[in-house]
């Protein structure tokens, strides 16, 4: 078996996402609190939201596993969607 490191060593406090599509506005309430989901089947984790130029920096409460770039996302008000987009960047 070979292990490249442990499982708390993937996990992030932070992404970035870009090539967003927004569906409830134009641009978010900063420091609005939402609902981020990474996977397709992905409870959904309480976080932050605030634009930085053109991406969108999300703020998880706790720190969250496979929080991948490249992997795609959705921003949740509660049932409603605010928007999707691709994460570019994770953040420790």
């Amino acid at each position: 078996m070979v292990v490249l490191g442990e499982e708390e060593d993937l996990q992030r406090s932070k992404m970035l996402v870009s090539n967003i599509n927004w569906h409830k506005w134009d641009t978010p309430r900063n420091d609005q609190e939402v609902i981020a989901k990474i996977r397709y089947r992905d409870v959904g984790h309480s976080a932050t939201i605030q634009m930085n130029d053109k991406q969108l920096e999300v703020d998880f409460f706790t720190n969250v596993n496979s929080v991948d770039p490249g992997k795609s996302t959705v921003i949740y008000d509660v049932d409603d969607l605010i928007c999707g987009g691709i994460i570019m960047k994770s953040i420790n």
